[in-house]
């Protein structure tokens, strides 16, 4: 989702090392832009028009990105708190869950920091 343009737009997202770069295209060569992770926190975003969201804040800006299902979303969360903690002293190695299979409403009261 962008700033200006706050339509969610469609990104295609690398994440290498602690950097989340992403690009407009799928064959695009130069990325459209990066996030570092090294300050940033998480949280699930509650959205009205969408479900499946989180958001990654940095000092400069809070974006919002979309997964097609909630398994991808717990898969990209996953793997970008591996990555963070590969630079940080926090421990992520468990692997963690947004959604709780037997509490639906957990998705949308969720208001945990990361």
């Amino acid at each position: 989702q962008g700033v200006i343009n706050v339509a969610f737009q469609k990104r295609w997202f690398v994440l290498n090392d602690n950097i989340l770069c992403y690009y407009r295209h799928q064959s695009d060569v130069q990325p459209a832009g990066s996030i570092s992770l090294q300050n940033a926190t998480f949280r699930l975003a509650k959205r009205e028009d969408r479900k499946s969201c989180f958001e990654i804040r940095i000092p400069e800006r809070i974006y919002v990105l979309s997964a097609e299902n909630d398994q991808e979303l717990d898969a990209w969360y996953n793997t970008i708190l591996r990555s963070k903690s590969l630079f940080t002293t926090q421990d992520h190695n468990e692997p963690f869950s947004f959604f709780d299979p037997n509490n639906e409403d957990e998705y949308e009261e969720s208001n945990a920091l990361w």
